[in-house]
């Protein structure tokens, strides 16, 4: 029984692997006949996987080059887009687009000898003649912002623009120049940014960039003019050559009709009159600044305004025969300002607080930092009462300090190498002095008709 079980066992292992056999012949001979057609299918599996794997690696990155034909000009826009991930939607210079502008609501840039301005669907808003038409295209841009918005809107320039028109900014919209340049015209003999007068404006921006007055060429023109503009801010923007003003930021009402604005990290440099002059502003910040080359009056000036902190700036070169470093003064009352760790040189004055009307003085003044190298004093102050002086006045022409006509002054710092005093006094109140004093020429302190604090 036991060797009848083991013979059929056997049997049917023989048969087993004998039809084994015949179905690997017959695998081995079909994939000989289809091995070619076998590995060129596998070979189309292979590249579509890689091809689908480089396209998404490519959809993460929203600018990508379409074709080889990119301009300086043209790389410089790419850098700018790349640097901030945008995308901007039509064919900009050469770079493939995509659905969106980033927070882009117009784009202005140069293609050969064209100005172009393009909406943020990649629709054309219009376009010119690169050097002819720049304002008028810029403008136009701003114009085809969404009407009676109340958010800020973007338009960005990127490239160098001639200017042959003024640029009007409304409302809620901002101007990023970070990748630009602008330039006055010759003879454009007007304005180069300024807002519509006739309207009350707020949450105006202007960011970065470069703005040339081309001061030789012109008979009038200031490069920023603004007027009853309030929550507005000015960042980190170049402003050359003026034949005006740098920046002036006024009102033409009685009250206080600027408010909650910024200049923040703004150069200006050799402007025809002050750099920046701001009048009839409440809660105004003036941060990390620098001015310089004034051809008359003040580095910076505030005038019938209250509530101003100007701090951490650097102002020098303003020698004009008028002329200060950082100005407070008034026609009408001013008060509660703030001159933080500034520092002023090589000027007609450091700094000078003051009004020419007894009847209308300032008050509630703060002033710290470095007055030094100027040509007269280093901090000149009449007709102010409660003011806290706190500075560093070394090797100025005159004083390091002179007040006149001031009630309740407390003197803090050093009054070094003065050619005069370090401080004189001339009809002055309750005056409280705890200064170090140092080799000044005429001595420590002038007094004329002084009462002190007891």
């Amino acid at each position: 029984m036991f060797l009848t079980i083991l013979l059929l066992g056997w049997l049917e292992i023989k048969y087993f692997m004998k039809k084994l056999s015949s179905r690997i012949t017959k695998y081995i001979q079909w994939f000989s006949k289809y091995s070619l057609i076998i590995f060129f299918c596998a070979s189309i599996v292979s590249l579509g996987i890689v091809l689908v794997a480089y396209s998404f690696s490519n959809s993460l990155n929203p600018t990508t080059i379409k074709d080889n034909s990119i301009t300086t000009e043209n790389l410089n826009v790419l850098n700018n887009l790349t640097t901030r991930n945008l995308s901007v939607t039509g064919e900009v210079s050469g770079i493939s687009t995509s659905e969106f502008l980033g927070s882009y609501s117009a784009i202005v840039y140069k293609e050969g000898n064209k100005i172009i301005a393009k909406k943020r669907d990649g629709s054309l808003i219009t376009e010119g003649i690169a050097g002819r038409d720049d304002a008028r295209v810029i403008n136009s841009a701003i114009s085809s912002l969404t009407s009676g918005r109340t958010w800020k809107e973007v338009v960005a320039l990127f490239g160098s623009f001639t200017l042959e028109n003024t640029i009007t900014v409304p409302s809620y919209t901002v101007l990023d120049l970070t990748g630009a340049k602008l330039i006055a015209k010759d003879l454009l003999n007007a304005n180069l940014i300024t807002n519509d007068f006739s309207v009350a404006t707020q949450y105006v921006d202007i960011i970065g960039g470069i703005i040339d007055g081309n001061k030789d060429n012109q008979t009038a023109g200031s490069v920023i003019s603004f007027a009853n503009v309030s929550y507005s801010r000015i960042i980190n923007t170049s402003i050359l050559n003026s034949y005006g003003f740098g920046i002036y930021w006024w009102s033409g009402g009685s009250n206080y009709e600027n408010f909650g604005n910024l200049i923040l990290g703004v150069k200006v440099k050799n402007v025809g009159v002050d750099g920046i002059s701001i009048g009839k502003a409440r809660d105004l910040r003036i941060i990390g600044c620098e001015v310089s080359e004034i051809g008359d009056d003040y580095g910076i000036v505030i005038g019938d305004s209250r509530d101003v902190v100007i701090s951490n700036c650097v102002v020098h070169d303003c020698n004009s025969a008028s002329g200060a470093g950082i100005g407070i003064g008034s026609e009408n009352a001013n008060g509660k300002i703030i001159i933080d760790n500034c520092d002023s040189y090589n000027n007609k004055e450091g700094f000078q607080i003051a009004t020419s009307d007894p009847a209308k003085k300032l008050d509630l003044v703060r002033v710290s930092g470095i007055a030094r190298d100027n040509t007269n004093r280093g901090v000149n102050l009449f007709y102010i009462d409660n003011i806290i002086v706190d500075v560093i006045a070394i090797n100025n022409g005159i004083h390091g300090l002179k007040a006149e006509n001031v009630n309740q002054l407390t003197i803090r710092g050093q009054y070094l190498s003065n050619t005069n005093y370090g401080v004189a006094l001339i009809t002055c109140t309750y005056v409280d002095i705890d200064a170090l004093f140092k080799d000044n020429g005429s001595g420590s302190v002038y007094k004329s008709s002084v009462s002190y604090i007891e």
